[in-house]
């Protein structure tokens, strides 16, 4: 049997993976700052910029499970891993986030806000047309309530890419932050 290095979690033996926290197992060895430049300048600590860093993963597993009797069988599974990858200072004991993967989670969710206005735009034509068949319509107050719903779809759905992209603005400010404190 072996332990999970980020979780002390008792493992069987011949696990690639921590059950719990979803640490990649056999890599005992923490990872040590590469000593190549990083777009000229070799990386540093934002604190005291040391170049005696290691890199740590720290990972979160979120999942649903949703049962439904069909037939007898009982389906579905869901596990969502979630992973982002830190730098450690050996000097001083900062912890601050691995520029390339910050990058990368920005390239993943850039797109995030178009798509939420996009069906925000699709929900306001629907309630448009909507609104203008129940003026002809002898059941113009079925036509009334979609209106409705598909206004409040439309305005959650605006607010929702809002927050995506005040996130994404969140997450370039880190960026640059740390791209100008590690590398000057």
């Amino acid at each position: 049997m072996s332990i999970c290095p980020n979780c002390n979690t008792n493992l069987p033996d011949g696990a690639s993976f921590c059950a719990s926290c979803g640490t990649k197992i056999g890599t005992d060895a923490p990872q040590q700052a590469p000593s190549a430049p990083i777009n000229g300048s070799k990386l540093h600590c934002p604190n005291c910029k040391s170049h005696n860093l290691t890199v740590t993963t720290e990972s979160s597993i979120t999942g649903a499970v949703s049962t439904h009797s069909h037939g007898g069988r009982f389906s579905s599974t869901h596990v969502s891993n979630n992973h982002q990858t830190f730098w450690i200072c050996g000097d001083c004991g900062t912890k601050f986030r691995n520029i390339q993967s910050l990058e990368e989670e920005i390239i993943k969710y850039k797109n995030q806000p178009l798509l939420f206005f996009i069906v925000a735009a699709i929900a306001a034509i629907i309630s448009v047309v909507w609104f203008i068949n129940s003026q002809n319509s002898p059941v113009g107050f079925l036509f009334g309530g979609m209106i409705i719903i598909t206004a409040i779809c439309a305005i959650v759905f605006v607010c929702i890419g809002f927050s995506w992209r005040g996130k994404l603005a969140k997450m370039k400010a880190e960026l640059a932050d740390l791209k100008n404190r590690c590398f000057n």
